[in-house]
């Protein structure tokens, strides 16, 4: 049984696209095409409720093949010609007719498998199989059939964002490596996870950075184009361990981006580094750019949250990020930042409420314990607020920084700003400054800040910050 939130959508070999006239009609294809060793998605009746459309996107757009089943129903059917398009535009359509009808103008294509009165006559049933293996084969980056399976179950796990998750797929992915040896897929998202896991979940495992870099190391030998690697190159300039440095992984994320100009990842991570140098309109201009092309990723709309955020546009922020928790219910990383988001809107009830929902999830850090003190600087309990304050320190003291343990000084700079304590917000500040958050435009604006503007240090830090930032500007901005 499926736990709450979980998709059903896995990274298929194949999706059927079929009428639901034809439904028992198609069952005994499925199960012909599985036996050939493939995974298939087929079967719509399993995804019910309002996610339904997307649901069936994400499936068909990560699915290696699309197999399309022309009847005297499908033909008929917008749903049915839609999916046949993007099968069509990727280069993966696969065709059959199992009624004697003239399939739709754009689609008669001679190689059309030819399997009319199916399931009762199998005509030309090994032409079908025939096809889809040869394009399997030639899209399969790795000859071991074990080593692409286990590749493709490691991907789907590394897509949950929470460290059971993501521990999973780093396991897949290694085996695959030692299946194929010279697999570069698998190497570069073995990196891939393994940098999440290092930065987000097991920020004490200093193995696992080793590992990514190595991984990344070993995909761009075996394939030095390879996008994904490139990308991770260019994230891992952008962490505790090598200092943040901001602008030469903007530089490398954007060598990415001039190579592909579709490399999806390499344009969120670089919006994540705009949000965190000031940039954060041209961040928020770019994300909701990149959501029109993938509606439904969660980090993207999560992202784009702390860009509305950042730019104290507070009810947009709560859309975004309530949106994300939407379509990740069990994302970690956004649950973390959600109470932050209720915080600057000040629903404070909904933060608390949002505070203790996080910790239940298993999502234990000190960026939650910051919330706190924000929560309890804001409610007027000076008291609880330092107590809060103390604890959330004592955690980072105890704990190797994360790529987001900036947030937690940050938040503890607000909450002493608020219980008038403006050395220790200007440290704190300070501190989230040096751990990756040098944004003028954040500081410059935030609420919770505003009465550190009259302290001579804030001011000179700031103009600091400003310069900085208008040397980011003038680099990768939007031109003015």
């Amino acid at each position: 049984m499926l736990k709450m939130g979980e998709s059903l959508v896995c990274m298929a070999d194949i999706f059927i696209s079929y009428d639901s006239d034809d439904r028992a009609r198609i069952e005994p294809l499925t199960n012909i095409l599985k036996a050939e060793g493939w995974s298939v998605w087929w079967d719509r009746d399993l995804v019910v409720g309002p996610r339904f459309d997307e649901e069936v996107e994400k499936a068909l757009n990560q699915a290696s093949c699309v197999v399309v089943a022309w009847s005297r129903h499908s033909i008929k059917s917008r749903w049915v010609r839609d999916e046949a398009d993007i099968g069509l535009e990727r280069d993966a359509l696969i065709p059959l007719l199992i009624d004697d009808v003239q399939p739709p103008l754009g689609f008669r294509a001679p190689q059309t498998a030819k399997l009319v009165g199916w399931p009762e006559k199998t005509g030309e049933l090994d032409r079908l199989i025939a096809g889809i293996h040869m394009l399997l084969d030639k899209l399969r980056p790795t000859s071991s059939i074990v080593a692409y399976q286990l590749y493709k179950q490691g991907m789907e796990r590394a897509s949950g964002y929470n460290k059971w998750d993501t521990n999973s797929a780093i396991e897949m992915l290694r085996h695959a490596t030692d299946l194929d040896p010279e697999f570069a897929d698998a190497w570069a998202h073995l990196a891939e996870a393994s940098l999440n896991s290092v930065i987000f979940f097991d920020s004490d495992d200093s193995s696992l950075l080793d590992q990514a870099e190595q991984a990344v190391t070993k995909a761009l030998f075996f394939d030095p184009e390879n996008i994904t690697a490139k990308t991770i190159y260019g994230r891992l300039l952008w962490t505790p361990g090598t200092g943040y440095k901001s602008r030469e992984a903007l530089h490398s994320l954007e060598d990415v981006i001039r190579l592909r100009a579709d490399a999806y990842q390499a344009q969120l991570w670089q919006c994540v580094i705009f949000l965190h140098v000031g940039l954060s309109l041209e961040a928020k201009h770019r994300l909701e750019a990149l959501i029109n092309v993938v509606e439904i990723d969660p980090l993207a709309h999560f992202f784009l949250g702390l860009a509305c955020l950042y730019l104290g546009q507070h009810g947009q922020a709560l859309e975004h990020h309530a949106r994300a928790l939407a379509l990740d219910p069990t994302n970690q990383v956004i649950s973390l930042h959600y109470p932050g988001t209720w915080l600057y809107a000040d629903e404070l009830n909904q933060a608390d409420t949002s505070i203790q929902n996080a910790r239940k999830m298993g999502a234990d850090d000190p960026v939650l314990s910051s919330c706190e003190a924000l929560l309890w600087a804001k409610r007027g309990e000076e008291s609880m607020a330092l107590d809060a304050c103390k604890r959330t320190l004592d955690e980072l003291k105890t704990n190797k920084p994360r790529v987001h343990t900036h947030h937690s000084f940050h938040n503890l700079g607000s909450a002493f700003a608020l219980v008038g304590k403006p050395e220790a917000a200007i440290e704190q500040i300070r501190n989230a400054i040096k751990s990756g958050l040098p944004s003028y435009t954040l500081f410059n604006i935030d609420q919770h800040l505003q009465s550190l503007h009259q302290e001579p240090e804030f001011g000179d830090l700031l103009s600091e910050l400003k310069v900085e930032f208008k040397d980011y500007q003038s680099e990768f901005g939007d031109p003015q």
